[in-house]
């Protein structure tokens, strides 16, 4: 099976180097590039809207925000002095429709306890009569840029910015869009739904996870660094990491890599990876082509194992070149490169 999909960004914007140079330079050239300044697409509303709550509240750096709520969208910035504020809306068939639900049914909390906040819904689900089949609830909630979070949604999609703090971010029908967060531990998590991320750094693990839907980004840094989808492609400029781990059952992976280890895996699938640094490399793809880009001057031994293997572009010191493997060193060798296709084309580009 040779696999013709590829993620839209990079039909848009080319290879994972390509959008790593764009990336970089526009940060370079622009303070605060990466951070999100758009409101998101679900704060926009044809139907009659409703906001509901809006009150302001004094926290302090270093605290903690946990919202747990059901069928509800959330958008977390952060705020540059001030009180800090949740505004909650809800969208019906009239405002008084949005009003009269989110007082009968909505089980929305609101509470305060020293520098923490926590913002739940413990009621019956929107869809609790043919009445509120139509109905929305979005919130807003600002908070000081260091503030720890803990964000979990069933129903609805996510949009953080600009945190810096321990941060779980989870839903379970829903997509996440992550923006400029760094913290000691950063873990992105949904069911069926797609994550885009820009700027993501943790100190220590850094996972982004979805069990149906697709996965991209610009760079994605961490001491242990897990990105995996069940079913979706993985897209990511730059993974930079001690302990790398890319995973796709069904779908294709591309990303530039730099740092010590990787581990890249795919069942029904092609890869492509693109090493900017002389670092341990494990891929394997049970069903798909697997390309690998190094650059001329890079050390590391090379293991190739696959359907129809191939290099291009130079050549391998003590190489031992056939269609089926191909081994050798470059630059009289260094970290060890393996690759393995059980049914695909291999392809070691040397640039």
């Amino acid at each position: 099976m040779k696999s013709q999909r590829r993620p839209l960004w990079h039909m848009l914007f080319g290879p994972p180097t390509l959008i790593l140079t764009a990336v970089l330079a526009a940060a370079l050239c622009v303070p605060g590039a990466l951070a999100g300044t758009d409101e998101p697409d679900f704060t926009r509303s044809k139907r009659p809207t409703k906001k509901v709550v809006d009150r302001e509240f004094a926290l302090e750096a270093g605290g903690q925000l946990r919202i747990d709520v059901d069928d509800m969208d959330v958008y977390v910035k952060t705020h540059t002095g001030g009180k800090s504020r949740i505004e909650v809306y809800v969208s019906a068939s009239s405002e008084e429709k949005a009003l009269e639900w989110f007082e009968q049914d909505s089980g929305f909390e609101l509470e305060q306890s020293n520098n923490e906040l926590v913002m739940s819904t413990a009621g019956r689900s929107r869809f609790w009569g043919s009445t509120w089949r139509s109905v929305r609830m979005w919130a807003i909630v600002s908070v000081p840029a260091r503030f720890n979070a803990d964000i979990s949604t069933e129903d609805g999609d996510l949009r953080v910015d600009d945190l810096q703090g321990d941060m779980t971010i989870r839903t379970e029908d829903g997509d996440i869009d992550a923006r400029n967060l760094r913290g000691p531990s950063i873990d992105l998590k949904t069911s069926d739904g797609d994550i885009l991320a820009k700027s993501l750094t943790a100190d220590n693990e850094l996972v982004v996870r979805s069990s149906d839907g697709d996965i991209s980004g610009d760079r994605f840094q961490a001491k242990r660094l897990a990105v995996s989808t069940s079913d979706g492609d993985i897209g990511v400029g730059h993974l930079e990491g001690s302990d790398i781990e890319i995973r796709s059952s069904d779908g294709n992976i591309e990303a530039g890599v730099s740092g010590e280890a990787l581990h890249a895996d795919c069942s029904d699938g092609d890869i492509h990876i693109t090493l900017l640094d002389a670092m341990a490399v494990d891929v394997k793809s049970r069903d798909g082509d697997i390309d690998i880009v190094i650059p001329q001057a890079l050390h590391v031994d090379i293991d190739l194992r696959g359907d129809d293997v191939s290099v291009r572009g130079g050549t391998l010191k003590n190489g031992n070149v056939s269609r089926r493997g191909v081994e050798g060193s470059l630059n009289d060798g260094g970290p060890l490169v393996r690759a393995k296709s059980n049914d695909g084309r291999i392809v070691l580009r040397l640039q």
